[in-house]
């Protein structure tokens, strides 16, 4: 037989846990997995993404297999001919064909790179490094720690 109410001093913590407590904990949980699986997915894209620069821009199996043993089994570092490259036309101003004269590529993204452009065949990732990412990776990385919420 459990004891009456009266007997059980008040400085007890009591054991029952509210509801609102309770659902709080829950959503603090599912949060944290949440940003879990965020965090492993923009790890994957990354990790995808060095693994593929290399074959960047190709769209047809038979040039990139002249030039690489495919599949792609490990970072790989890009030849520097890219057979079809659009850079001798494209615009180093922003986006699209057009001129060279600007500096865009080279002075604000793509620093150092600018003397490759306005050449016939050569890889947009020249020079990049055996797992390194490519701008597109850089700017979602910028954009995520942009969005995300500063840790604490």
């Amino acid at each position: 037989r459990a004891p009456p109410r009266s007997a059980t001093p008040s400085h007890q913590p009591t054991t029952n846990t509210s509801n609102t407590e309770m659902a709080a904990a829950s959503l603090t949980a599912h949060a944290a997995g949440v940003a879990a699986r965020v965090k492993s997915a923009l790890l994957v894209a990354l990790c995808a993404d060095s693994l593929a620069m290399p074959l960047h821009w190709f769209y047809s199996a038979a040039p990139a297999r002249q030039l690489y043993a495919l599949p792609l089994r490990d970072y790989t570092a890009p030849n520097d001919y890219h057979p079809g490259s659009i850079m001798a036309v494209s615009n180093t101003g922003g986006g699209g064909r057009g001129g060279q004269r600007a500096d865009v590529v080279g002075g604000v993204i793509l620093k150092g790179k600018k003397r490759h452009w306005g050449r016939r065949d050569v890889h947009y990732h020249i020079g990049m490094r055996a797992g390194d990412n490519t701008l597109n990776a850089h700017c979602a990385r910028l954009l995520t720690r942009t969005l995300a919420p500063a840790s604490r």
